[in-house]
């Protein structure tokens, strides 16, 4: 059994505001569910990014806290927060 799965993405612009990563997230964690067998599933996301930060809570996820200086993106360096859904908590 694979205990922790982790989810990161990017999308370009123009694809922004689709619904393309909600579905993404959704199904990600269904997979995640029933061929892996996993206990938790991690999203890591810019804590600028609003937006991820929607997709993840409605997927069920929960803020759990902050990495500091974990990303470059755009050239900086920035702090990511960390959302975690346990997988127990649904079954």
């Amino acid at each position: 059994m694979i205990d922790r799965g982790l989810i990161r993405y990017a999308l370009g612009s123009k694809y922004w505001g689709k619904v393309i990563v909600t579905k993404a997230v959704k199904w990600l964690f269904q997979l995640s569910l029933k061929s892996f067998q996993m206990g938790i599933v991690q999203g890591l996301v810019d804590v600028d990014n609003k937006a991820s930060q929607r997709i993840l809570e409605k997927a069920g996820f929960e803020k759990e806290g902050t990495i500091w200086k974990c990303l470059i993106l755009n050239g900086k360096i920035t702090n990511v927060f960390v959302f975690s859904l346990l997988i127990t908590n649904l079954l």
